[in-house]
């Protein structure tokens, strides 16, 4: 009979950007991704989505 394996292996989080004016909508979605365990979320606002990534 297979022994059940107990051992939980860390799995690499995915990053993911949130940009939203919304902070009501940044707050929900931020904890349920996070809840997930899966997921690291970085909020920005939409000004820094609009002005594209960092040199």
């Amino acid at each position: 009979m297979n022994a059940i394996n107990t051992k939980v292996l860390p799995t690499k989080r995915k990053q993911v950007a949130l940009f939203s004016s919304d902070p009501q909508f940044k707050r929900e979605v931020a904890t349920r991704l996070d809840a997930l365990a899966i997921y690291d979320v970085r909020i920005s606002e939409t000004a820094d989505f609009l002005n594209g990534p960092p040199a």
